[in-house]
């Protein structure tokens, strides 16, 4: 997962927090870096992410994926006490 980071929108003044960059902007990141031999500090500047955001992108194999526990049940927790005894 890559971290937290923070954009700045230029219109406003306002930054807004994002959890993940999405595909898109992973694959722009790795592309700017691998076919365009662009540096670190100016794929931040070009696409306005932060530095360790540039490199955690370069450094994973894979693209970000969001991964989310599913529901569970409401039986759940009464199945794990009468299991335990």
């Amino acid at each position: 997962m890559v971290g937290t980071w923070s954009l700045r929108l230029a219109d406003h003044g306002q930054t807004r927090r994002r959890d993940l960059i999405d595909v898109e902007e992973w694959a722009e990141i790795r592309r700017l870096h691998r076919a365009e031999g662009m540096a670190v500090k100016a794929i931040v500047r070009h696409l306005g992410v932060a530095r360790n955001t540039v490199r955690a992108a370069l450094r994973s194999d894979a693209p970000p994926a969001y991964e989310r526990e599913g529901p569970g049940s409401a039986v759940e927790p009464s199945r794990a006490r009468s299991t335990s005894c």
